[in-house]
């Protein structure tokens, strides 16, 4: 008997008890109503036909509510084909609980209806509504892109079984009620913070730097070194004073975005550049001041003296020059300078290669 009803019947004494509630739960059956399987009779019970009886009467049930639930589906005009028992029952469940929440907040219109009660308030006129279907398209090739799937979607309007085109090529798409297809648009960057350029820079840039030929290491012809990309003439300015080898040395990194802040991104006006552009103009100011203003004066069509003047920051604000463009005219200046305005960076040979990884990094 164990066997079964499972291998949790170990208990004779939980057995007994189960098979009384079975008996209880006899009593409260119509044995003899007309279809309902009859339990078994007798004096005697025996597990296995208590169990028999249970399990059958437990399926009979289940595709009897199953059939209801069908029924009461195909009713409301729902088509059930295809959808399982449990499915069909979670939808119906769900129909019910909103016509539970209708009758409860007084909705007493169908979802389709207009809803006249805002017109009567008179916010706003609320359109006539018109049903809307998809003509049948012909067999699209499977190698098509989803592009060229959308642009040969065609639309009919109930009303009056107008096809409007809404191709790329079609004026219809413009017509009254009809959304036109968005244009290709290109993703807003977002604008990055000052504090996210300063460290984008310190990355590219190294530690205290002693080469002889840089002219950025001297100061009033006394060589002082750089530190963090920061000039000796610029810590001369931050001082106040003439630097010393042992003061640019000292110069902590936290000292040194301070500066940097101030020096380049505020006096050469970052932020007021298209955002893609920012932080490789920003590098190209760093890196070398009037090299980087005398690239964006080139391509903005301006006379490249390299000096910050009204003419080039008004310009900023409307340059139309992408990375790349900027990144090709600033490798440029490097190594050819400007006729008439600047010379080839007297470090080209040395440091171009690097320079020029630097910056095809950042026009990617």
């Amino acid at each position: 008997m164990a066997g079964i009803f499972g291998s949790q019947y170990n208990d004779t004494k939980v057995m007994v008890n189960d098979l009384d509630n079975l008996s209880q739960m006899n009593t409260a059956i119509k044995a003899d109503s007309e279809g309902v399987m009859k339990p078994p009779k007798g004096d005697k019970m025996d597990a296995a036909s208590w169990w028999a009886w249970l399990s059958g009467y437990t399926r009979q049930k289940t595709q009897e509510n199953v059939k209801r639930v069908q029924e009461e589906l195909s009713g409301m005009g729902v088509d059930t084909t295809g959808l399982s028992p449990d499915y069909q029952q979670s939808l119906l469940e769900g129909i019910e609980q909103a016509r539970s929440y209708r009758k409860d907040w007084g909705i007493t219109e169908s979802l389709s209806d207009k809803p006249k009660w805002l017109e009567q308030q008179g916010d706003f006129a609320v359109p006539e509504q018109s049903e809307v279907t998809t003509e049948e398209l012909p067999p699209m090739d499977e190698g098509a892109s989803l592009e060229s799937r959308l642009s040969n979607i065609r639309y009919v309007r109930s009303d009056n079984d107008e096809v409007i085109d809404v191709s790329p090529s079609a004026e219809a798409a413009d017509q009254q009620g009809i959304m036109a297809r968005p244009k290709h648009l290109k993703a807003k960057v977002k604008a990055p913070t000052k504090e996210e350029l300063i460290d984008s820079v310190f990355k590219a840039e190294g530690g205290y730097s002693t080469d002889k030929n840089d002219k950025g290491n001297y100061y009033k012809g006394q060589f002082v070194g750089t530190n963090h990309g920061i000039s000796a003439p610029i810590l001369a300015q931050s001082l106040g004073r003439t630097p010393t080898v042992a003061d640019m040395k000292a110069l902590t990194k936290e000292k040194a975005k301070k500066i940097a802040g101030q020096h380049y991104y505020d006096r050469f006006k970052i932020n007021t550049l298209p955002e893609e552009v920012q932080e490789i103009v920003f590098h190209a100011v760093y890196m070398g001041e009037s090299r980087g203003v005398r690239a964006m004066q080139n391509l903005m069509g301006l006379t490249p003296d390299g000096i910050m003047g009204p003419k080039t920051k008004a310009a900023m604000r409307n340059a139309k020059f992408t990375k790349k463009e900027f990144k090709d005219e600033y490798l440029r200046e490097l190594k050819e300078g400007t006729e008439g305005y600047s010379k080839p960076a007297a470090t080209w040979n040395k440091h171009g290669k690097g320079w020029t990884n630097r910056y095809n990094k950042l026009a990617k």
